[in-house]
């Protein structure tokens, strides 16, 4: 929040990152921060702050992974036991691949 008589909003950028990463428009930002904190934030701004973060979303999308990833599936058998009293019962199943 934006207080009075405060000139640094550097706080601001973060929450435009933030929202910017959870999938809204610039006019979406834009439109939710002057209802939040009551001033104009133009679409061009809020460009401007998303813009200084390309390079590193470009190196994160250029770095390097590796060729094989381990794959744990789990699931569950359920099986009827009879001891006297029929209970469902079920056994965990667990195989990884790598």
């Amino acid at each position: 929040m934006v207080k009075k008589r405060q000139k640094d909003i550097s706080a601001i950028d973060q929450k435009i990152i933030s929202m910017y990463a959870k999938g809204m428009t610039t006019r979406q930002i834009s439109e939710t921060i002057n209802d939040i904190y009551g001033f104009e934030a133009s679409e061009g701004f809020v460009s401007d702050v998303t813009d200084k973060i390309l390079p590193h979303i470009e190196e994160w999308q250029n770095r390097c992974l590796v060729s094989v990833y381990p794959i744990v599936f789990i699931g569950c058998h359920p099986f009827f036991r009879a001891s006297g009293q029929h209970r469902k019962q079920t056994c965990g199943l667990r195989r990884c691949r790598d």
